[in-house]
């Protein structure tokens, strides 16, 4: 059944064809680019580039991987991975998947690792690939949890009589200190509070600001830095990732504690609320709220997950699946 389907092994030079393809998938986003793959350092990784092809020659799904040691992980230096399907049938994500297994042993692979979008990230609301993964011995490890805002009703008159009360006091307490939102690309200003925010957990950010430049200038219009202002002085700032038509995700929210008083992040986070829903996206990913410094990968940041909730946002998994080789010996 599985043999309709045929692995190849691509390479940047496919990148064109690979990156229209997850632009026309009902389930991929920018981190599954070649293009935005190709921002890291040359070395940093070895991405395996995985196309499956139907018997008439039309790409049908894609993987973007790295294999090190036995081990195959998706993503690598993105936030999510996977496989990315097109508008195909179960039999086919079935046989996609199976053909995946066969070419994984083939390749002495006995360790998959990968890390789903939350479902909202799918054109189409469908768990076809979760279904196929489970069947074929991939385990739901853990899960990560999201807060994500439905943006349907910011594209109200007023929208902020939607917040819960904590919420509508905190922005009227924003616009009383006359905080500013502004939409900049001043990185440079913005990158020292990003790097003095990691610091109280022990972190870095995940990108260097010559990373973030690059990947502004590969991706122009993806990349929105939203800044509020206090005094002429920038206090907090949101950079955002446009991940696909459907949703935007906040990957960095950064702010000066001094001036927590002024209410700048609920008021940034509003402000590119109402920006998304005037743009055409359907949802706003706030980022995974998890307690970094716990052992349990589960543990959730309370208090953080607290925070989220003032502009509505609810919970959805980022899934983590694994699968082991069961009949890898060694």
């Amino acid at each position: 059944m599985h043999r309709e389907i045929t692995v190849k092994e691509l390479n940047w030079d496919n990148q064109e064809e690979w990156d229209r393809f997850v632009d026309a998938s009902y389930n991929g986003s920018v981190f599954h680019k070649m293009k935005f793959l190709s921002y890291h350092p040359k070395g940093r990784f070895d991405y395996t580039f995985l196309g499956f092809y139907t018997k008439k020659g039309a790409l049908a799904a894609v993987l973007p991987c790295v294999v090190k040691e036995g081990v195959l992980r998706s993503p690598a230096g993105a936030s999510f991975g996977g496989i990315v399907l097109k508008q195909i049938s179960f039999i086919t994500v079935y046989n996609v998947v199976q053909n995946f297994l066969s070419w994984s042993s083939k390749k002495g692979i006995r360790q998959i690792y990968f890390t789903h979008a939350p479902l909202i990230y799918n054109d189409k609301f469908a768990q076809d690939l979760d279904f196929v993964l489970h069947y074929c011995g991939f385990e739901n490890r853990c899960n990560l949890f999201s807060s994500i805002l439905d943006l349907f009703w910011f594209a109200e008159d007023d929208p902020i009589k939607n917040l819960s009360s904590p919420g509508q006091r905190a922005i009227r307490k924003s616009y009383k200190e006359d905080v500013k939102i502004v939409e900049t690309d001043d990185l440079e200003e913005f990158y020292p509070i990003l790097v003095k925010n990691k610091a109280k957990f022990g972190i870095k950010p995940a990108h260097s600001l010559e990373e973030l430049n690059k990947l502004r200038a590969l991706f122009p219009g993806y990349f929105k830095l939203f800044a509020a202002y206090y005094k002429e002085k920038m206090v907090t700032g949101v950079f955002s990732f446009h991940c696909n038509q459907r949703v935007l995700l906040t990957f960095y929210i950064a702010s000066l504690p001094e001036y927590q008083h002024i209410r700048p992040v609920n008021r940034a986070l509003y402000d590119v609320a109402v920006w998304a829903c005037k743009n055409g996206y359907k949802y706003l990913d706030l980022g995974v709220s998890m307690n970094t410094e716990s052992n349990n990968p589960m543990e959730p940041a309370w208090s953080l997950i607290s925070f989220k909730e003032f502009i509505g946002s609810r919970g959805f998994l980022r899934p983590y699946y694994e699968w082991i080789n069961p009949g890898y010996i060694e």
